[in-house]
């Protein structure tokens, strides 16, 4: 599995969700602590990505999802675009295999 790496403020309540959350699944992870202020220690984002914390990363930034897809999945019925689905699709990636997450138990399509 590759590392994952969380940016976070120890007193942040989004943080403490994440942390949570990798600690229930057994996701080992790595953590940063931002300075509040500079935010010197977050990684290089896209332009258009906002500096705020959590930020967590697996195995580098390097990956892609391409966006603009939302009108393909209105045919394919609910079960093909929940959100959890992808969510699902991006634990594959990850190299965590989970059998369901949330309600949904199939990977979103064509991801």
């Amino acid at each position: 599995m590759q590392e994952a790496v969380l940016y976070q403020f120890s007193l942040c309540p989004f943080c403490s969700k994440v942390r949570a959350g990798l600690e229930l699944k057994g996701i080992p992870y790595r953590l940063v602590e931002v300075n509040p202020r500079s935010k010197a220690e977050l990684p290089t984002l896209p332009d258009n990505a906002p500096r705020k914390v959590p930020v967590l990363t697996v195995g580098g930034l390097g990956g892609k999802l391409e966006t603009g897809r939302a009108l393909d999945y209105f045919a394919s019925g609910d079960d093909g675009r929940k959100l959890c689905s992808l969510y699902l699709g991006i634990m594959d990636r990850m190299g965590v295999e989970l059998p369901e997450f949330g309600d949904a138990r199939n990977r979103l399509a064509d991801f």
